[in-house]
C-alpha cells in the first residue's frame, strides 16, 4: 500500500503538541521533492504561549495585575494560563 502524508496536516498536528507539552522540540523533515523542508515546533511557555497567541489581536475586559517581583520564585509565581481569561462564572473567555 502506498501511503502518503499531508504536511499541512502533521504541521498543525506537531504544533498543538508542541504547545500541549511546554519545553518539547519536535522536528519535521519532509524530503519529498527537490529542496526538503525543515521545521522545528517548540513553545517553551506551552498552554500559557498558546493563550497568548490568540489574545494578540484583542483589548482584555481586564487588565492583569502586575506582581511584584522577588529575589526567589516561588510555586505561586508560575503563571495560570487561564489567568484574567475567564468570567466570574469561569466558562466565558474574555478576550
Amino acid at each position: 500500500p502506498d501511503i502518503t502524508f499531508e504536511t499541512s496536516r502533521l504541521k498543525g498536528r506537531m504544533n498543538e503538541i508542541a504547545y500541549l507539552n511546554a519545553g518539547l522540540v519536535l522536528a519535521l523533515k519532509d524530503k519529498r521533492g527537490k529542496a526538503p523542508t525543515f521545521q522545528v515546533f517548540y513553545h517553551a511557555g506551552g498552554l500559557a504561549e498558546y493563550v497568548d497567541e490568540l489574545c494578540k489581536s484583542k483589548t482584555p475586559l481586564f487588565p492583569q495585575e502586575k506582581k511584584k517581583k522577588t529575589k526567589k520564585a516561588k510555586d505561586s509565581d508560575i503563571r495560570d494560563p487561564l489567568d484574567g481569561l475567564l468570567s466570574e462564572d469561569g466558562f466565558t473567555i474574555l478576550c
